[in-house]
């Protein structure tokens, strides 16, 4: 029973649901190979499968590893799917310190992974280095000295490391190059995650602020944030219908049109004030959310 709870608690620390907002992007890049003419190299898309995920993983614990001042304070506004972390370590279930150091030895197998597409599959020259700046970013996003989260630009980073570095890294693995359709094609999802990270922060807006995270949110206030999120979810649409417009194979369009209703909905709400309802607030997260999940999916539907 011990270990069955231990188990349950580490489950919880993971945030496996997140995990899909790098993996689908990942699974678009692989499959742009094909719609180009290319070949899947299966060995290939699962080694590297296996270093994405466990260097998502690694930045999730680290996360809650290091946010645990944060989440003390935002545990008194009440629990959210979206933040405040899984109060795991808040809570004392688990050491800060285990769960840092579990994330070192995951960081480093996800090295091993890299090394072996490398060296093993002779997957490019640029293989250990997109590999090695997810780290680092996901590394530092929240352990100190370098601490991105309270930057005003750790947003961004989540933008580059769940938008364009997974659908990137899925093509060169399998190509050796990163054509320049996937500078575009990455920006609905880098703009949309970008989005997620910003909605979701409001929920933590007055523990963040009282415990000295400057994240972007609290160095520039909810409306400010809110228009930015607005020039986000607009940019994310327009480059997604523009690609379908410009001959991306249509059939996308039954993932990327939901998306953009549905944050053109949330972006609204969010303009009228929604943001200072929790229980609206947790619905804007979850919408967001699905939104950034449909961009993914409307490219792998289109590429199939």
């Amino acid at each position: 029973m011990i270990f069955l709870k231990r188990l349950q608690h580490w489950l919880l620390l993971a945030r496996l649901p997140f995990l899909a907002a790098g993996i689908l992007p990942f699974i678009a890049g692989t499959l742009y190979v094909r719609f180009s003419g290319g070949v899947i190299n299966w060995a290939i898309f699962f080694w590297a499968l296996a270093a994405i995920t466990l260097i998502m993983l690694a930045t999730n614990y680290n996360g809650e590893a290091y946010d645990v001042r944060e989440d003390s304070v935002n545990a008194a506004f009440g629990k959210s799917k979206f933040a405040g972390g899984s109060q795991i370590v808040v809570e004392g279930k688990e050491r800060a310190k285990v769960i840092a150091a579990v994330s070192w030895f995951i960081f480093g197998s996800a090295f091993i992974i890299g090394c072996v597409l490398y060296w093993g599959y002779h997957t490019g020259p640029l293989t250990l280095p997109l590999g090695i700046t997810g780290a680092i970013c996901g590394f530092y996003y929240s352990k100190p000295p370098l601490r991105w989260v309270k930057r005003g630009f750790g947003e961004v980073l989540i933008g580059y490391c769940y938008g364009w570095l997974p659908m990137a890294t899925g093509v060169y693995l399998q190509s050796a190059e990163i054509p320049a359709q996937i500078q575009v094609l990455s920006l609905p999802i880098a703009l949309s995650i970008f989005n997620v990270i910003l909605i979701n922060e409001y929920l933590d807006y007055v523990g963040d602020a009282r415990a000295g995270k400057s994240n972007l949110l609290v160095r520039i206030g909810k409306v400010k944030a809110a228009y930015v999120y607005c020039a986000a979810l607009i940019s994310a649409a327009f480059f997604s219908i523009h690609q379908f417009v410009l001959g991306f194979p249509a059939k996308g369009l039954a993932a990327a049109i939901p998306a953009v209703v549905i944050s053109g909905f949330v972006g609204v709400l969010l303009m009228q004030g929604a943001s200072e309802n929790r229980r609206r607030l947790e619905l804007l997260c979850g919408l967001t959310v699905a939104v950034n999940l449909l961009y993914s999916l409307a490219y792998i539907v289109a590429l199939l």
